[in-house]
């Protein structure tokens, strides 16, 4: 293979790739004709906690999509696994109101604020681990409301 044809060929492996992005940006966006909120959650634990300690979860909700929150309520869902209750929530950013946290172990968090396009609100939940529990634990989240069509889970 001479050197024309090695650039041609790596031209040709290039422009397919390219193709392909273009082809699954065409396809992730054509299910959706409005414009609208698309949330992002996630949850990240900042330590490793002994049985009978305190752990805390940060939670990062992102609005993704193409427009604004419409201004109804968004509802953040913690589903806290097992041998985990709740201690309380401080909401890190933004105005979520977070009622009867203090020894459960499903957290319901809302807010009515309107959230910017790649805008986020973090809520930090400190959680209680029982005695005895050990190995990894995971917890359950979803977001949905604020003019969403879909709601969002991990």
């Amino acid at each position: 293979m001479n050197a024309v044809e090695t650039v041609t060929n790596a031209a040709r492996r290039a422009s397919l790739r390219v193709g392909l992005a273009v082809l699954a940006v065409v396809l992730i966006g054509a299910g959706s004709a409005a414009a609208e909120p698309v949330w992002r959650i996630t949850s990240l634990s900042n330590t490793t906690v002994q049985p009978g300690g305190t752990l805390q979860y940060f939670v990062s909700l992102v609005n993704d999509g193409d427009t604004e929150s419409d201004g109804s309520p968004i509802t953040v869902t913690i589903a806290l696994p097992r041998g985990l209750t709740g201690v309380g929530v401080v909401s890190q950013s933004g105005a979520f109101d977070c009622p009867g946290v203090s020894g459960a172990t499903t957290i319901t968090c809302t807010t009515s604020e309107t959230i910017s396009v790649l805008d986020d609100r973090r809520i930090l939940l400190d959680a209680s681990l029982d005695a005895g529990v050990t190995g990894i634990l995971t917890a359950g989240l979803e977001v949905g409301g604020g003019g969403a069509s879909a709601s969002a889970s991990t």
